[in-house]
């Protein structure tokens, strides 16, 4: 199954979009809001919001770190998405179809898009970018198009994508899930330079 998703991935590398992801929504579906659209248990297809391999820095949930900006050993309890490597102006894609909901600067999210899913209310929030002009608030875009660019803006410990997804209801969802088997963490990375 690997083989073929990395078959069919390299035949994307030349489009002018980000590669396409096929993931199951089953996979904590229930989690994610009442919406019927939204808990059926049905293919998903999510686009990658990085071209080439996502490596996952800091994965969702619990952690602790030290940053720039925050004294030594300090603790986020909780984070709400996942950390993607990148280098200073790599572009980022929108993971949907939706609309621009918000494009700003935040002390801590540094430059920031805001992106809500058509058809099940979900925000995306692509954080610590470094170029977020490309649209306007209300413009309507469509998956795996270019939303700006990686960063280090905010509290960041270096360039990277902070890519989180909050239901209707407010609650945090793991995005790693709808990514398939489309991504390896910082240390699988490591491991295979060695």
């Amino acid at each position: 199954e690997r083989d073929t998703f990395a078959s069919w991935a390299s035949t994307q590398l030349h489009s002018r979009r980000a590669p396409r992801l096929r993931v199951t929504s089953g996979h904590g579906a229930e989690e994610l809001s009442a919406n019927p659209a939204i808990r059926r248990k049905q293919t998903t297809v999510y686009a990658s919001p990085v071209s080439g391999q996502v490596v996952i820095t800091s994965p969702f949930g619990d952690r602790s770190h030290e940053a720039k900006d925050l004294p030594p050993g300090a603790r986020v309890d909780n984070h709400p998405g996942i950390d993607i490597a990148g280098n200073l102006g790599d572009d980022v894609y929108s993971a949907t179809d939706g609309r621009v909901i918000e494009v700003g600067e935040h002390p801590g999210f540094g430059k920031y898009v805001k992106v809500e899913e058509i058809g099940t209310g979900n925000i995306h929030r692509y954080n610590h970018l470094s170029k977020n002009d490309i649209f306007k608030e209300g413009s309507r875009i469509g998956a795996s198009i270019k939303l700006g660019e990686i960063g280090s803006t905010g509290v960041s410990s270096g360039p990277h994508l902070h890519w989180e997804i909050q239901a209707p209801n407010g609650a945090s969802i793991d995005p790693t899930p709808y990514l398939g088997k489309g991504w390896i963490t910082k240390a699988e990375r490591d491991a295979r330079k060695e």
